[in-house]
């Protein structure tokens, strides 16, 4: 009796391990989403509900096999992704509505970007509503990229970049992945990145993007209150690139600079910076800001001699002072236009004493009396040049 129990026990045990997953979905009924773009409707007005009507763009990937001309067998060349629009007063609505457009199943755990356009950050608070169900839903990465859009958002889903890649959402992220080592922008911006935005209270920054006739340029950046969550505005290439100087998020890229009326250009292999505070006056922060780089020249223009006595004490003075002036600029903006801090100089007044941040300045640092707006920031860069590349310059050039 007990052997006979026993088996039937393994073989229900077996037969439950058989049936495998009851809520599986096989690969080719998948819909595989890998980029969507956010976009104000049309005319959108307040809808009875209150909200703004947005506009929603999947891109989907076909498969070969399920393009038309495979399954004609003419061979012609077809598009390899579809980009399906819809309306609505919510992003789970719209969702939900072009479920009803395709026969695959929508699946998001490979989506690479969400492109959301400029004219939806400036609606009040819209931006962090709209992100809402991408922080919600289980099935969205962390590590989906974030960008805002100068234009309609669908459009770049319709990019073609023609270098033989027909995925324009692939393109995108593949581009974001490649501008790392470019001051004129801020590194990607992470799905879970914006979510600590969202939930903390300090000033952020977003990449955004532009688009010509033959490529799409990341350059500059959104700026957002963080205590609100609301879009104040940008900085262009030249204030983004004081920016990432300030805070030191350099990894490559160059400076161009003239001496003796030429042309060079200097790469930046380092970068560091120092911030010393002074809070005796409360409601007149001085900060003192102290920049160091280091690299070499890449490339010059004329027949001087780099070695010659003089000429590199000559060449890191002028280019810390055009690295000065970019920052100067991005901090006079960000204080005058904006009142946004995204330096990071609240979070370093928080660690040098938090008792005097929390009952002094944290109302007031972007708020209130506006501390940071306000506030002195005083700029000092030094270069060091460690090299001139494999050559120096020695033929001098006479004039006949």
């Amino acid at each position: 009796m007990v052997k006979k129990t026993c088996l039937c026990l393994v073989c229900g045990i077996c037969l439950l391990l058989l049936g495998g997953c009851w809520d599986s979905t096989n690969i080719e009924d998948r819909g595989f989403i890998i980029g969507v773009a956010i976009d104000m409707a049309d005319g959108s007005e307040r809808t009875s509900k209150g909200n703004f009507e947005v506009s929603l763009t999947n891109q989907l990937v076909i498969p070969a096999g399920d393009s038309p001309a495979q399954q004609e067998g003419t061979g012609s060349k077809q598009e390899a992704y579809k980009n399906i629009t819809g309306t609505g007063d919510s992003i789970f609505t719209i969702s939900h509505q072009l479920d009803t457009r395709t026969s695959k199943q929508p699946y998001y755990e490979h989506i690479k970007v969400v492109l959301v356009s400029e004219e939806v950050v400036k609606h009040k608070q819209l931006f962090s509503s709209i992100m809402d169900i991408f922080l919600r839903d289980p099935e969205m990465r962390r590590n989906i990229k974030v960008v805002i859009t100068k234009g309609k958002a669908k459009k770049y889903l319709s990019f073609n970049a023609g270098e033989g890649n027909q995925l324009p959402a692939i393109y995108i992220n593949q581009i974001l992945e490649n501008t790392l080592q470019s001051k004129r922008t801020i590194k990607p911006v992470r799905l879970g990145k914006v979510h600590e935005f969202l939930l903390g209270n300090d000033s952020f920054a977003i990449p955004v993007a532009s688009m010509a006739e033959n490529s799409i340029d990341f350059s500059g950046v959104a700026v957002f209150h963080g205590y609100n969550n609301t879009f104040v505005g940008m900085l262009d290439p030249a204030e983004t690139m004081g920016l990432n100087l300030t805070t030191g998020s350099v990894e490559g890229g160059g400076v161009e600079f003239k001496i003796s009326d030429r042309l060079m250009s200097f790469e930046i292999q380092d970068s560091r910076g120092k911030v010393k505070v002074d809070t005796s006056n409360s409601d007149k922060v001085k900060l003192q800001v102290k920049i160091t780089v280091e690299g070499r020249i890449d490339e010059m223009f004329g027949d001087k001699r780099l070695l010659r006595e003089g000429y590199i004490d000559a060449m890191e003075k002028r280019i810390s002072e055009k690295i000065k002036t970019l920052v100067e600029r991005s901090i006079t903006k960000s204080q005058k236009e904006l009142n946004a801090d995204v330096f990071g100089f609240g979070t370093y007044l928080y660690n040098h004493d938090y008792h005097h941040w929390e009952k002094h300045l944290k109302p007031n640092w972007e708020q209130g009396r506006k501390l940071f707006a306000n506030g002195q920031v005083d700029v000092s860069v030094k270069t060091i040049l460690r090299s001139f590349g494999t050559t120096d310059r020695t033929k001098v050039l006479h004039k006949n």
